[in-house]
């Protein structure tokens, strides 16, 4: 009895290696969560690195301003500063 379900089952393991019809569904199946992941994943950081790149950038302005005192006429400091930031 072991030996007739070991034959029947290596057919139809055999049948089912021999249908190619739904390859291309099945690698696309296992292929497309990895691909949108890693794309949503490189938007992700790309964005973080321009906000982080803009705060910065904002930063480095505001201190430069702050150390150097220069007042433009008709505006506080403080209120300078927070138009750069």
């Amino acid at each position: 009895m072991g030996k007739f379900s070991a034959c029947r089952i290596w057919r139809q393991t055999r049948g089912l290696a021999a249908c190619i019809k739904a390859t291309t569904a099945l690698e696309f199946t296992f292929a497309a969560p990895v691909v949108f992941l890693g794309a949503a994943a490189l938007v992700e950081v790309s964005s973080m690195m321009f906000v982080s790149t803009l705060v910065e950038g904002g930063l480095r302005e505001a201190a430069r301003f702050g150390i150097t005192g220069f007042t433009p006429a008709g505006i506080s400091r403080e209120d300078r500063i927070r138009q750069i930031i």
